[in-house]
């Protein structure tokens, strides 16, 4: 998951709804086990049971694998996007700390303050691609499924106590299109994009260095899931 530099409590926010997941899968708590988790006024009282929404919309890291990828690569045969035991994977199900340390809630003019007062959505730029993000035709209409799909409905069940409805996808074609549409405003977060180094620091088709979460899928070594039009 990708965000711009200049909003720290928001890459936080992205980064640990993320690792909430991997410390539901080492608790083995699922979805309809999610009230067991713990509560959270680290980020302001609105968002106490953030942990608790987004696992119950989408389940664990281990839930999500299996509902998307283990078809494809079966986690087994791809040992880092095992959780790390000790011995094996690198997921690594960080502590969560002082989880009952209040802060105010977000200022105005923060991202989490447009997106929640201001927008009341959440815009996830999403990559079409098996597995991580496709579009279905449901009764209710056109959705999107897949790991980054699942990724930006814990998010929104984060940010809007529970509700999945209130994420917008945004399907980009590239890498470069989802950090011009990130500089312009257009989206809130990326999804899917591999971390490197220019990335990071200065990405080269708009200069500027970019926030990520930390990773939530291990692929080949060149971390190249799409192809860049750079």
């Amino acid at each position: 998951m990708v965000t711009r530099e200049d909003d720290k409590q928001w890459s936080d926010f992205v980064n640990w709804v993320f690792r909430s997941l991997l410390a539901a899968e080492e608790q083995n708590i699922t979805s309809s086990t999610a009230s067991k988790f713990m509560t959270t006024t680290v980020f302001g009282d609105k968002y106490k049971d953030m942990f608790v929404n987004a696992i119950q919309s989408v389940g664990n890291y281990g839930d999500i694998y299996r509902r998307h990828m283990e078809r494809i690569i079966p986690r087994d045969s791809l040992k880092p996007n095992m959780l790390n035991n000790g011995s094996t994977g690198l997921h690594f199900a960080h502590l969560l700390g002082n989880p009952n340390k209040s802060s105010p809630d977000p200022i105005a003019g923060s991202t989490m303050h447009s997106i929640t007062k201001e927008e009341g959505k959440l815009r996830c730029g999403i990559f079409a691609r098996e597995g991580f993000g496709m579009k279905y035709i449901s009764t209710t209409g056109t959705r999107w499924q897949g790991m980054d799909a699942d990724y930006c409905y814990a998010l929104s069940a984060s940010l809007f106590e529970g509700d999945i409805d209130k994420v917008v996808f945004v399907n980009l074609t590239n890498y470069a299109d989802g950090f011009q549409a990130l500089e312009n405003g257009l989206v809130d977060v990326v999804a899917g994009v591999p971390l490197t180094l220019e990335r990071d620091v200065k990405e080269i088709t708009t200069g500027k260095g970019y926030t990520f979460s930390i990773p939530y899928f291990y692929g080949d070594k060149s971390g190249t899931l799409l192809q860049d039009n750079e």
